[in-house]
């Protein structure tokens, strides 16, 4: 039976100690091989289905979601949100593999990577293959107890966190009509690094010339210095034109004065280590006034 195509409508503290690190650890893979039921339409069984993360040290680098044994009648229906154990959370799946047709897709192995070559296919049938993370509009919802969608389209976002804790997928097919199920579950491949430097605290304050970012330090292994990124557009912008130079320990701070007022905008420093490699600490979040 033909279908009509979906619509192409195309002052907060954050004290934590988080281990920011300068040479990279081997992925790890992290499963849960029980079965997801799709339905006709609403939530899947379970929902969410989790993976509890242990054992890790250092920040998360990298991040790849693996799906097993994906089917479903008509995929495009599929809406799938991944939620890390900050809370940080990107829809990693959603109105692909739109044909118009009833060609479903049958036990596929679908490997997300921000590093892959391409995104999943809109309009075409969806195969086994790596591929990019892949949110089509129109844009999604998901019943509780998911979180809202954060607008982030990169598995990126959970650079530079703390990889232990629950991870959760949220699996929702929106429509009528067709069902399915991921036969083999989920697993997720995640690489982290090894410390070089350890934070104490990082905060973000409203003042009266600007965003006044500040962060502590306990220690600092090879470390040149810092800089300060804020999050423009969905992306991490550098706000300081020099690197701030490191001191081997203690309490550094910001002015950020082209901070755009009446918007909450979030913050992270970039530690920069001898070695030329980089770490992210953050964000911290704040409603400039």
């Amino acid at each position: 039976m033909i279908r009509p195509r979906k619509l192409a409508l195309r002052a907060l503290l954050v004290p934590f100690v988080l281990l920011l690190t300068a040479s990279p650890a081997a992925a790890v893979v992290f499963s849960n091989a029980s079965l997801i039921t799709i339905p006709t339409n609403g939530i899947a069984t379970p929902y969410p289905s989790c993976i509890s993360v242990s054992g890790l040290a250092g920040s998360t680098t990298d991040v790849n979601v693996t799906l097993n044994g994906l089917s479903h009648n008509f995929p495009a229906d599929l809406d799938m949100l991944l939620e890390g154990p900050g809370g940080q959370n990107l829809i990693i799946m959603s109105d692909a593999g739109d044909t118009g047709f009833r060609y479903g897709a049958v036990g596929l192995t679908i490997t997300l990577d921000d590093e892959a070559a391409g995104p999943l296919p809109e309009f075409q049938q969806l195969t086994t293959g790596t591929f990019r993370p892949t949110n089509y509009a129109p844009a999604e919802t998901f019943p509780t107890p998911a979180p809202a969608p954060s607008g982030n389209s990169a598995l990126a976002v959970f650079d530079g966190t703390n990889p232990n804790g629950d991870w959760c997928l949220y699996v929702f097919d929106d429509s009528d009509g067709d069902g399915g199920s991921i036969s083999g579950g989920w697993s997720l491949d995640i690489a982290t690094t090894t410390t070089a430097a350890t934070f104490r605290s990082l905060t973000a304050s409203s003042t009266s010339r600007g965003v006044a970012v500040a962060w502590r330090t306990a220690s600092e292994l090879d470390t040149l210095g810092f800089h300060v990124y804020r999050e423009v557009n969905g992306k991490r912008v550098r706000v300081n034109s020099k690197l701030i130079a490191g001191k081997g320990r203690g309490l550094y701070s910001f002015l950020d004065r082209k901070a755009p007022k009446g918007k909450t905008v979030r913050y992270w420093v970039q530690a920069v280590h001898l070695d030329g490699s980089r770490s992210w600490y953050g964000p911290a979040r704040v409603l400039r006034s």
